[in-house]
């Protein structure tokens, strides 16, 4: 999904974060309808990365323009820039809990799967019976649900199936398909997806995985450089 969708995508979502809350019980009756309803954010990555905040925006606009009242609890994970690790993870946990202890939740919002690996793990702990709203969660499986009611979302599974079949019947001389990918939870996510598939294509191409942690970006970029140059000479582009 585009950085550009993301506000409308997030509304769609917001509209069935809203129906799925009402339909569990979250609007009570007399004096409590008054209290406002405070939505914990928990964002994988960094203020400033154009999807987390493309991402925080759609979630922002679409509180204010359907439930103005409720007040959101942004919190950002920053998985891009700190490398991930347990103890950063428990450290991070024990700063959550300190930091919300006393603060009453009525739904936590996931973005990404480092976020949402994290409540899968935490959240019983951190935020009892507090349901789990999710997006953007790559190589998603039901399983993942771990046979909870209380937690819905919406998934980004990318069509690599189709995405590689259709550039095979583009460029059907290519014989190599290379995954770019980092080290961050979603980029192995994304690996993962590829693997699954693999398969179908044994007979047309190979696969090679390259990530961003093993390179910097100039490594990265001469790389991918020969071997553009290397196919054109083997008819890539024929």
């Amino acid at each position: 999904m585009g950085v550009k969708n993301g506000n409308t995508f997030l509304r769609f979502l917001i509209v069935s974060l809203l129906a799925f809350l009402f339909f569990a019980g979250w609007r009570a009756a007399g004096a409590q309808a008054q209290n406002p309803r405070r939505v914990l954010v928990l964002q994988s990555f960094h203020h400033g990365y154009i999807w987390t905040d493309s991402v925080q925006q759609g979630i922002d606009d679409a509180f204010c323009r359907g439930a103005p009242s409720v007040e959101t609890y942004p919190v950002f994970m920053d998985l891009k820039r700190i490398p991930y690790s347990d103890g950063h993870i428990l450290r991070f946990k024990d700063w959550l809990h300190e930091s919300y202890k006393n603060i009453s939740f009525d739904v936590i919002f996931a973005s990404d799967n480092d976020a949402f690996e994290f409540l899968r793990k935490y959240r019983d702990e951190l935020f009892p019976k507090v349901p789990v709203v999710f997006s953007a969660i790559n190589d998603f499986d039901v399983s993942m649900l771990d046979g909870r009611k209380d937690v819905t979302g919406i998934p980004e599974n990318t069509d690599y199936t189709g995405t590689i079949d259709l550039v095979l019947k583009l460029r059907p001389a290519a014989r190599t398909v290379v995954v770019v990918t980092d080290h961050t939870t979603t980029g192995l996510a994304h690996a993962s997806a590829v693997k699954k598939i693999e398969a179908i294509f044994s007979s047309r191409v190979q696969f090679q995985y390259w990530s961003l942690g093993d390179y910097i970006h100039e490594e990265l970029s001469q790389k991918l450089s020969r071997l553009l140059i290397k196919k054109k000479y083997r008819g890539f582009d024929g």
